[in-house]
């Protein structure tokens, strides 16, 4: 059960998801907030930690999308079974009947259930009843902006409840209301980031900038700054348990700790105006408009904002552009790094494993990541003068 407020100090265990390839970036960064007891599985990583570790570990993680709270692990051989074990945690202790809550559920590879619809059908049912049974009402089922969010896992005949601490994604800072068309998470941003090793001690520029996500996330790291640090809401907020004092203090910490200015410069650029207009207003919201330098430029002018730097970038991966145009566009992006990038470690993250052979460098690093559905490469080019030779010439 999730813990009580008369015990802050107790520890629990605890679910943070992330994306297929960030596991060992999120241990680190867990291991840095000083959790304990840390076991990366696939997509997310187990932990445990007190109420204070719970709320800075959903201000802070930048790889993480969810923090769940398991409430309950148990086996079943039918449908009652699975009832009657949802209806015998105490929902009472952790939520009220003026609380909406929501059911994600998801099954795999389970003979007591068809889908995933139904599973959290009658898991509603059977907290719906046990507020009736008690309380003579029940709460309200709100699947669009729930107070209250309860995680459901079958698998096989194993079946683990949790309560969601998170809420809204944590991926969903609250800067990004401004897209540009093909937009990457912002988890999966922080995430390329820390794998590069950028930490602020360097200069960075992201040629192919878009809305701003990657210049954002890394001012972030830069500053120290708490990616959540300005949300106002989180499940945790809704539970019975919440320790608003606590909260406060973790926040009022975090802040503390955030710096004043950037070591180097951080820029982004993009040859349209408008995206650029995009990632200037999505800064903004995050108090990062004057510390990111975001200009209008393509990509085979750009120069480097100082030496020995890093360069990342996330270009099209060619749905709307033919074959020809997308290999001309990666030939392109080799060209202007061997040319004008001397001393820069460069990074390409991309879903077209055929275009970016025409990058036409030897990649040091080919790491198997996915953007959402699509299966991508992220490598790097390590941009020596004299010491990488181009592979189509």
């Amino acid at each position: 059960m999730p813990m009580s407020q008369e015990n802050n100090n107790e520890h629990v265990k605890m679910i943070a998801k992330t994306i297929y390839g960030l596991e060992p970036i999120l241990v680190k960064e867990l291991e840095e907030l000083g959790a304990s007891n840390i076991e990366a599985q696939n997509r997310v990583v187990t932990f445990e930690g007190d109420i204070a570790l719970l709320y800075k570990a959903n201000i802070s993680l930048r790889t993480a999308s969810r923090i769940l709270v398991p409430l309950s692990t148990f086996t079943i051989a039918s449908k009652d079974d699975y009832y009657e074990n949802i209806r015998d945690i105490n929902w009472m202790d952790l939520f009220s009947n003026d609380e909406t809550f929501a059911i994600d559920a998801l099954v795999n590879f389970s003979r007591v259930f068809d889908n995933s619809m139904y599973a959290g059908q009658l898991a509603k049912d059977a907290i719906v009843d046990q507020f009736r049974a008690e309380t003579g009402a029940r709460p309200s089922v709100d699947t669009e902006d729930p107070d209250i969010q309860i995680n459901i896992h079958v698998n096989k005949n194993v079946i683990t409840v949790s309560l969601d601490s998170s809420g809204v994604p944590l991926h969903k800072r609250g800067y990004r209301v401004e897209l540009s068309k093909a937009p990457m998470n912002e988890n999966l941003a922080a995430g390329l980031l820390l794998i590069a090793g950028y930490d602020g001690n360097q200069p960075l520029l992201d040629p192919m900038c878009g809305s701003g996500t990657i210049p954002i996330e890394a001012a972030m790291i830069a500053l120290d700054m708490a990616p959540s640090l300005y949300r106002k809401h989180f499940a945790f907020m809704y539970w019975n348990n919440f320790d608003e004092e606590l909260y406060e203090s973790v926040r009022d910490d975090l802040k503390s700790k955030v710096r004043k200015e950037l070591k180097f410069p951080i820029v982004g650029s993009d040859k349209d105006k408008y995206v650029i207009d995009k990632a200037k207003n999505n800064a903004h919201r995050v108090h990062l408009k004057d510390t990111i330098i975001f200009e209008r430029i393509r990509f085979e002018d750009q120069f480097p904002p100082e030496e020995n730097g890093m360069l990342i970038c996330n270009p099209p991966y060619g749905e709307r552009l033919d074959i020809k145009a997308i290999d001309s566009l990666y030939s392109m992006i080799g060209d202007t790094l061997k040319q004008n990038f001397d001393g820069y470690d460069a990074y390409i993250f991309s879903g077209n494993l055929e275009a970016v052979k025409y990058v036409g460098l030897k990649p040091s690093m080919k790491r198997k990541m996915f953007n959402g559905p699509i299966e991508c490469r992220f490598l790097h080019y390590e941009m020596y003068k004299g010491s990488k030779k181009r592979i189509h010439e």
